[in-house]
């Protein structure tokens, strides 16, 4: 008898492991699922901040273009100036 109730308390032993272990598998699961949807979240956020940035970039190329394209343009329009100055002068004399 000694025999059977060993054997019967290991067999409850094992009945309320396999319980913990359902109950924490599923426990894993649905973290899992809650983590699955949090990186899909944070995929698209890292997505839609690289074509901002993307954008920024662009923004950021076209503006430094264009201040170079004044500064040239003003650098000419100086030199025209200097030189219809220096003409007014011979002019003027």
């Amino acid at each position: 008898m000694k025999l059977f109730k060993n054997y019967k308390k290991l067999y409850l032993n094992e009945l309320e492991n396999r319980k913990m272990l359902i109950t924490q598998n599923s426990n894993l699961s649905k973290q899992n699922v809650e983590y699955q949807k949090e990186a899909k979240l944070y995929k698209e956020k890292c997505a839609r901040l690289t074509v901002d940035l993307e954008d920024v970039d662009y923004q950021l190329e076209k503006t430094t273009k264009e201040r170079d394209t004044l500064k040239k343009e003003k650098a000419n329009l100086k030199r025209k100036l200097t030189n219809l100055e220096k003409e007014l002068n011979r002019d003027g004399e």
